[in-house]
């Protein structure tokens, strides 16, 4: 009687162990599964937030690049508070006119000097002398020479002077002036830099028969022009911000 109570009762104990061995496993499996939801639901909340931070955000590099930009070549951005206060502008000032390349340029000086005919945009008459353009840096908008910079050594206005047609020689670098033909350029596009430092800076008094010695507007001391109408910002910087001195004042904020 003892012994088939002794083998009832490990019979019992065996069932016991086999039954909290499964209920571990399912527990086991019920934690995986658990788990397997919440990471893959973090996973998910996370790529859709980083996909709309790629649509919608800026990377802070482009950040910066954009304000770099601001202070070396300027921008037209109107709330942009550095506006007309880039370093190019502070030597060159705004008073760039766009020209176009009228006819197959030519070569001399063993391709180191390039004439051409252009016609200049908008050019006022005082500018349409002979020589006015001297000394003035120019940039090839388009053409395989786009992005390249040369200096005239000397402008001549053609006798249709009232389209300020002209003929300038500009140095041009040699290392690409072998590898561009001469009628690559015709109807292409060349901006002229204002001339250096040339400029009376901000704020100039242009009232005609008043005298202007001395004389700023209140807008001289006034650098952040970021709520001004084209208007407003037009006369502000009037004068030219590449004005003939350099020290860190209202005048150069770059």
């Amino acid at each position: 009687m003892t012994r088939i109570n002794t083998r009832s009762i490990r019979r019992r104990q065996q069932r016991g162990v086999i039954l909290l061995a499964i209920i571990s496993l399912l527990t086991m499996f019920m934690l995986i599964g658990v788990t397997y939801v919440v990471v893959s639901g973090h996973f998910k909340r996370a790529a859709i937030t980083n996909s709309q931070a790629r649509q919608l955000g800026v990377p802070p590099q482009k950040h910066l690049d954009s304000a770099m930009y601001q202070l070396l070549r300027d921008t037209d951005f109107s709330g942009s508070a550095v506006r007309g206060h880039s370093l190019l502008q502070d030597k060159y000032g705004h008073f760039s006119k766009e020209a176009t390349i009228l006819a197959p340029p030519n070569y001399y000086a063993s391709n180191q000097i390039l004439e051409m005919q252009v016609n200049v945009q908008n050019l006022p008459p005082a500018l349409r002398s002979l020589g006015a353009l001297n000394g003035r840096v120019i940039t090839f908008l388009d053409s395989v020479a786009k992005n390249i910079s040369g200096r005239i050594l000397k402008s001549s206005p053609l006798p249709n002077t009232a389209n300020a047609n002209y003929k300038l020689r500009i140095l041009f670098p040699k290392s690409i002036s072998n590898t561009i033909a001469p009628a690559h350029f015709v109807n292409k596009k060349l901006l002229i830099n204002g001339r250096d430092f040339s400029g009376t800076g901000f704020g100039l008094v242009s009232n005609a028969g008043v005298p202007r010695y001395g004389q700023l507007s209140t807008a001289a001391l006034l650098p952040n022009r970021s709520t001004d109408t084209t208007q407003q910002f037009d006369n502000f910087r009037r004068g030219g911000a590449n004005e003939g001195y350099d020290v860190p004042d209202y005048q150069n904020m770059a």
